[in-house]
């Protein structure tokens, strides 16, 4: 079988993104496993990116961190005893959004106790 000619870029990428992105959790030979079936499963799109001026092998980058990010989620999880999808992430414009629903402003505010 032949090697595609994005075999060479692409594993470059990988063995990047794995050694970077192991953890307690996965080391980096189970993430560059878990990042080639990723890039096999993908192929079409994985070439359409990098043949693409605008995106190319930067954003094969960051999907593949992505792929990364997941299975580190998914690995911890099921070490821990949970499942992945239980977590929760909020930006900073969300946590402001919720606390603003839960707490008042006046009832925060220092008391002047204390030499506040």
């Amino acid at each position: 079988m032949d090697t595609p000619e994005w075999h060479d870029e692409v594993e470059k990428i990988i063995v990047s993104v794995a050694r970077s992105g192991a953890s307690e959790w996965v080391d980096a030979e189970d993430l560059w496993s878990i990042l080639w079936l990723w890039v096999l499963e993908h192929s079409t799109h994985v070439v359409d990116t990098l043949e693409d001026e605008t995106k190319g092998a930067k954003a094969l980058r960051f999907y593949l961190r992505a792929v990364a990010q997941r299975a580190r989620l998914k690995e911890k999880a099921k070490q821990s005893g949970y499942h992945w999808k239980d977590s929760c992430y909020y930006s900073v414009t969300q946590l402001k959004a919720l606390l603003e629903q839960v707490f008042d402003h006046a009832d925060w505010q220092p008391s002047g106790l204390h030499g506040e």
